[in-house]
Parts: structure tokens; sequence; C-alpha cells
């Protein structure tokens, strides 16, 4: 019995310790005391990161054109030959809209299929960095700063045996977040 009474009066004694108590003494009629009340703020919300990015992209048509003339040599047997080579586009901007909550960087990378590894290919911007959509709006002008785009223009040589359009690569479009 002797032990229960010492430590109940020992869990008494540690419930009065650890609240802290202040007091004030007031002597006389009409006195008051002024108590500080304080408080803090926690934010324990966790956010996750989430990730929400439109892409779109032109018709990626390009015709490889030759330009020039051949005029017949009669005394040499061969021709002499005046040609330009040039690529031309239709639709060939990718562009990238962030409406997620974290800044994101997309990257651009064009690979050549095997059978048309002539043909190369280059972006205007490799990569482009918008910033996260928290605090924009969605309307056209305000959606302005969370739009990229990039251009792609093909070089190189393409087979004149490939006079319709045929695949000759691919567009790798990687998204991730920027630190």
């Amino acid at each position: 019995m002797k032990k229960i009474l010492t430590l109940t009066l020992a869990f008494v004694f540690l419930a009065f310790v650890s609240v802290s108590a202040f007091a004030a003494d007031i002597t006389s009629n009409g006195g008051e005391e002024e108590i500080d009340v304080q408080a803090k703020y926690e934010n324990n919300v966790e956010t996750a990161d989430v990730y929400s990015v439109d892409i779109t992209w032109g018709a990626m048509e390009f015709t490889h054109s030759v330009d020039g003339s051949r005029v017949w040599n009669a005394d040499e047997h061969r021709y002499i030959v005046s040609e330009t080579e040039a690529w031309s586009a239709s639709g060939n901007t990718i562009t990238v809209v962030n409406h997620s909550n974290v800044s994101i960087k997309a990257q651009f990378t064009y690979t050549a299929d095997t059978a048309h590894s002539g043909v190369t290919g280059t972006f205007d911007k490799a990569n482009i960095t918008l910033p996260s959509a928290v605090g924009v709006g969605t309307d056209a002008e305000s959606l302005k700063t969370v739009t990229g785009t990039a251009a792609l223009t093909l070089g190189g040589t393409l087979a004149n045996s490939t006079t319709t359009l045929t695949r000759v690569g691919k567009i790798k479009v990687t998204i991730s977040k920027v630190n």
C-alpha cells in the first residue's frame, strides 16, 4: 500500500512540475493585472508536387528542295550543275504550358530514324524553363508567363527517292523539376 501511495504522489508531483504557472498579487480595490497571451503559427500541411504540362505541336512537315539548273555540256558529255538545297517547314514549333505548382524545364531532342540518318534536327532552344503556375490566372494573357516555344529546323540530306511525307525522325520532350 505504501508503494502505491508513493507512486501516486510521484505522478501528482510530476503533473504539477510540468505545468508553467504565473501569479500576481493584487492588494487594492480596483487593482488589475495584465497578462500576456502568446501564440505561434505552425504549418504542417504537406504539399505534393503536381505536374500538369500541356504540350502542343504543329504538323512537323518538312520539304527538302533542290533548286537550280543542269546544263548539258555536249563537248564534255556531262551536266554542269548549279543547285542549291534548302529545307522548308510547316508547323515546326512545339509549345509548352506549365500548369504545375513547381517550376519546370522542358528539354527537346531530335533523333533521326536509322533509314534517314542523313537528316539532322536542331532546336532554336534546346530547353526552356517555365515558372510555377501558382498565382497565375487562367486567361490567355496570364498564361503567357508560363508558356514557352521551341522551333525545330531540319538539315542534312534526304534521299531523292523520298517523294511523299515519310517519318524521318522523332522528337522527345522531357519535363523535369527546376530546383
